[in-house]
């Protein structure tokens, strides 16, 4: 069975993004808990308000959800690009790899014609002296 590794990287910006993601939840319960007690405890009417309670949320928690975003989808970025190992060999990550290794491959068969080609001519050139 062959066991893929993930690049380290990408592995840490995953949990770091799980750990942004907990806090966002945690911080958007207590944000909304918050409003809400204050609506209660009529300190707070919502009617003629609604700007500065989304701007209370979204000085909260909402941009540690851009974060946490952000953070998974530069994991997922690096876990694509980079290539992944089987077993200690690396594998073709993209397609684009598998066509630079078939062209890798022409030139080493061109370059092995070409000089097949030479020896020819260079033969050719000392029986005819």
């Amino acid at each position: 069975m062959q066991r893929v590794k993930f690049p380290v990287l990408s592995v840490a910006l995953y949990v770091l993004a799980g750990l942004i993601a907990l806090y966002t939840i945690w911080a958007a319960t207590y944000s909304f808990r918050y409003v809400s007690d204050m609506v209660a405890a009529e300190q707070l009417v919502i009617s003629g308000n609604e700007f500065e309670i989304a701007s209370f949320h979204m000085r909260n928690f909402a941009q540690y959800a851009v974060f946490a975003v952000i953070l998974f989808a530069l994991g997922r970025i690096l876990q694509v690009r980079l290539p992944a190992t089987v077993d200690g060999e690396y594998q073709a990550s993209s397609y684009m790899e598998i066509l630079d290794e078939e062209a890798d491959a022409e030139v080493d068969e061109d370059t092995a014609a070409d000089a097949a080609e030479a020896e020819t001519t260079d033969l050719a050139q000392n029986v005819a002296e």
